[in-house]
């Protein structure tokens, strides 16, 4: 058993460099995924009302396609202009649906809706404002967040096993090798007061069936374990 286990619970542990990189990288991921998918939402929104605004507020007018081209080779945009109510030439550009697109032509006319009382708010009247991109982009954001919050709470976990962890040693009863090469070995254990429970190890080599790993365990929920060497905090002696 490793000394500073002999303690009893609650003990003084302090961080490894495996809890400072995990509980450092899931900050990381749950502040900037968290701003990204603020600024994704906002924006969805703003663009979800512009949508409605040109739906049910928006004049007609029939707009001459200036230019097409295609941004970051799978964005077909269109470039246009048309006079507003007050008879001056406004411009506008959307992306545009792929078989609409390559059925437009420059000098083409398009039929578009604007905002009387902003008409640089314009739009297609063919398509609709393409609102679903963003909340695409909501929904990529979201598992770097989930992940990120995932790793905060394992070195928050961490850090409650090896503090109030009760130890003991566990028999590994199998292992197996995992997509990326890594190797987990599965042991088993039998709590002080008699209850079984297991657990999952990735370790660096192939360990032999039968052998011992020290892991510790919350009295309360022996289902709350790790390997010792795992964990991202060690006990202080």
């Amino acid at each position: 058993m490793p000394r500073e286990l002999l303690a009893l619970p609650p003990r003084k542990t302090r961080i490894k460099g495996a809890g400072v990189f995990f509980g450092a990288t899931g900050a990381a991921m749950v502040l900037i995924g968290g701003i990204l998918f603020l600024r994704s939402f906002y924006a969805g929104a703003e663009e979800l009302v512009r949508a409605l605004e040109l739906r049910h507020g928006g004049h007609e007018a029939a707009a001459v396609v200036t230019r097409l081209w295609s941004r970051e080779r799978y964005w077909h945009m269109v470039s246009y202009a048309f006079a507003g109510d007050d008879r001056v030439v406004w411009t506008g550009e959307s992306s545009a649906p792929t078989d609409r697109w390559y059925n437009l032509h420059e000098g083409d006319h398009l039929p578009i809706r604007f905002l009387p009382a902003h008409p640089g708010t314009n739009h297609p009247a063919a398509w609709e404002w393409p609102v679903w991109d963003v909340w695409l982009r909501c929904a990529v954001i979201t598992p770097v967040i989930v992940l990120g919050y995932g790793l905060v709470m394992r070195t928050r976990w961490d850090r409650r096993l090896a503090a109030e962890g009760l130890p003991i040693a566990a028999v590994v009863v199998s292992y197996s090798r995992g997509s990326k090469g890594g190797l987990f070995a599965k042991y088993q254990f039998q709590t002080k007061d008699g209850r079984a429970a297991d657990g999952n190890w990735g370790c660096d080599s192939r360990p032999e069936i039968g052998s011992t790993v020290w892991v510790v365990y919350l009295p309360q929920n022996p289902d709350a374990n790790r390997a010792y060497s795992d964990l991202g905090y060690r006990a202080v002696g």
